[in-house]
């Protein structure tokens, strides 16, 4: 089915040719009841805005854009000329020589009348072409696959920060080494209170203060039980200011796993453009396009030049979908291309699976038509977009198309992630703990075993 409608009085006349344009090669497909007096555009693919799909010796455009353009053929009471060329995803850039190659080319060369794709305005687009009142303000925006949730083996640690461990290992250091030397001073303190003295207030051995000062140590932290208390009122200092400080750091460990376990917190790759550059996730943008060009003429030592390092750069749009919902590499792109590019994929995996920095790049860039230098065309198509815009229609165009989008791209980083059952994965690594304590307690009673039944043969 035609996109467009034939202009008034005239009958539906199809016809296909591949022609050459300039020094390139061009399809044009003419859908006019009067050739000679119709329109040439040259079109481009936009992710999200217009679509240009061959099919044997024909072309069919659709999107927002291609509604757009039918609206202003139809106002213009003309009819229009297809030109795409073989790369429909290269808009053109400037050459050192001042000249544009793709789609601005074809407008510079005077071969089309206008572009019918929407286009981002540069200073270089603004000084060699004729632009139309702004149709869209979009921002550049990144977007990546969001994190799932999946049992994680070391999850019983994450309740404290690595520093947190440490700090706790040395405190555990430190009452180890205070409860042996406080027990070997008590051993040279008078007895003045007969109640503390039995059978264990003599003189012990050194391995003797050592074995009871680490089963302590180690015991009240666990909540096990130790055969051995504490004797003498300083060694009870020692020993009740550890089991007070134990009950505390378990009580919270407790707390802050139980919390995890039951709405865990996931940790976004990448919330910046800072954050991004730091890790070696790559990122895709189309060649040949404004946001290509800006990164490559950043300067040196900004984050866009740093960018560039991970930058992942071609022209072929489906490849880099299929990458981008396989999680291979972010996107920077216009945030329209993105909205609808998530959206697309989330119909098909009925699933959210995005998410889009909050972070907005280059400010608020104005999306317009373009036309050859002193095109008369112009002001005519000005007025017919003005009025557009003043009446909403084209607003309703644009973004009626992606009405689900923002329901899977927004990322609220401050809510938690939906809550999921636990798996046998989640306990892999307490488990891991649990059998190797079991081991080394069956050696120690195996080596207990072995000695004593030495000692009594010899």
């Amino acid at each position: 089915m035609p996109f467009i409608r034939p202009a008034k009085g005239g009958s539906v006349q199809y016809s296909f040719a591949r022609c050459r344009q300039g020094s390139s090669t061009a399809h044009v497909l003419t859908m006019a009841a009067n050739e000679s007096h119709c329109l040439k555009l040259g079109f481009n693919n936009w992710p999200g805005l217009l679509h240009i799909r061959r099919s044997g010796e024909g072309l069919t455009v659709h999107g927002p854009v291609a509604d757009l353009i039918a609206i202003i053929i139809a106002q213009l009471g003309s009819c229009l000329q297809i030109v795409a060329p073989d790369d429909l995803s290269h808009f053109g850039s400037r050459l050192p020589n001042g000249t544009w190659t793709g789609n601005m080319g074809l407008v510079t060369r005077r071969e089309v009348d206008m572009t019918g794709v929407l286009l981002i305005v540069d200073v270089e687009r603004y000084s060699d072409m004729d632009i139309s009142v702004p149709v869209l303000n979009l921002g550049i925006v990144i977007t990546y696959t969001r994190p799932v949730l999946a049992a994680d083996l070391a999850g019983f640690v994450k309740p404290f920060t690595a520093l947190s461990w440490c700090s706790l290992l040395v405190i555990a250091v430190v009452v180890l080494l205070a409860t042996v030397v406080v027990q070997v001073l008590v051993q040279y303190m008078p007895q003045h209170d007969t109640r503390m003295v039995g059978i264990d207030c003599g003189m012990w051995g050194r391995g003797r203060i050592w074995w009871t000062s680490a089963l302590w140590t180690i015991g009240a932290p666990l909540a096990q039980a130790v055969s051995w208390e504490p004797e003498r009122n300083v060694v009870r200092l020692v020993g009740g200011i550890w089991l007070l400080m134990s009950l505390v750091v378990s009580t919270v460990y407790r707390s802050n796993l139980k919390a995890m376990l039951i709405k865990p917190h996931l940790q976004y790759p990448f919330t910046t453009m800072a954050e991004l550059v730091q890790t070696d996730i790559p990122c895709f943008t189309l060649e040949a396009t404004v946001v290509h060009g800006y990164i490559e003429r950043a300067p040196p030592g900004t984050e866009l030049s740093q960018l560039n390092d991970q930058l992942v750069v071609h022209k072929d749009i489906p490849r880099a979908i299929v990458d981008f919902g396989a999680g291979k590499h972010a996107v920077i792109s216009d945030e329209f291309a993105v909205r609808t590019t998530i959206q697309a994929l989330s119909e098909k995996t009925r699933r959210c699976q995005f998410y889009i920095i909050s972070q907005s790049f280059f400010g608020s860039m104005s999306v317009s038509f373009a036309f050859p230098k002193g095109s008369k065309l112009k002001k005519r198509v000005d007025v017919i977009l003005t009025r557009l815009k003043e009446f909403g229609i084209i607003h309703h165009l644009f973004y009626g198309a992606a009405t689900n989008a923002d329901f899977c791209s927004k990322a609220d980083l401050n809510d938690g992630p939906s809550l999921r059952p636990l798996s046998l994965g989640d306990f892999y690594g307490v488990i891991s703990i649990y059998f190797t304590c079991v081991m080394l307690s069956i050696n120690v009673f195996a080596a207990e075993v072995v000695s004593e039944w030495w000692r009594q043969t010899d």
